[in-house]
């Protein structure tokens, strides 16, 4: 079996695990252990925003940015958050508060937020987050989530929109 210290199959376990039979893929997980997690602390970490797109929330329907969140130093470095700023009346003022923190200068006004996801202007925002557990839903485990968008304490984001100009209007045409 894997170690449980890593997600990783080596070559000859995953070798066991898929492979051809003919021309059909052939699958067998039996000895395949799960993916799995050390729960990251709660607490307060420096990030790193890694991808920012904008769409529809499945389930509700409504508009909404999704942004990939990295951890940046430390034992958890590389672990990636989802987290979402939905433009519902009810999420509206939380995604403004989550948004400004981000980049005040570039909210400050009217914007198009599909511009801004594929603009990339927020890729490589430095931020801290502060990260609470909670419990799934769909199997009882307890798995962490970013509670809240905090601005770094090193100002991480010099040479970003607000140094460069860039505000609110320059996404909105």
């Amino acid at each position: 079996m894997a170690d449980n210290n890593s997600n990783t199959l080596s070559d000859e376990e995953f070798a066991n695990a898929v492979f051809q039979d003919g021309d059909s893929l052939v699958v067998d997980l039996s000895n395949v252990e799960g993916m799995s997690f050390e729960l990251v602390p709660k607490g307060t970490y420096d990030a790193e925003i890694e991808e920012v797109t904008f769409g529809k929330s499945k389930s509700s329907g409504n508009d909404m940015f999704t942004f990939v969140i990295s951890l940046d130093g430390g034992d958890f470095a590389g672990r990636k958050f989802y987290t979402y700023g939905s433009f519902s009346p009810k999420a509206i003022k939380g995604t403004k508060t989550m948004l400004m923190t981000i980049d005040p200068n570039l909210f400050a006004g009217q914007f198009k937020p599909q511009d801004v996801a594929d603009s990339g202007a927020l890729l490589g925002k430095k931020i801290r987050v502060r990260i609470s557990h909670e419990e799934r839903q769909d199997n009882g485990e307890m798995q962490a989530r970013i509670q809240r968008i905090m601005p770094r304490l090193d100002g991480g984001n010099a040479g970003g929109a607000a140094a460069s100009g860039n505000t609110g209007g320059a996404f909105f045409s």
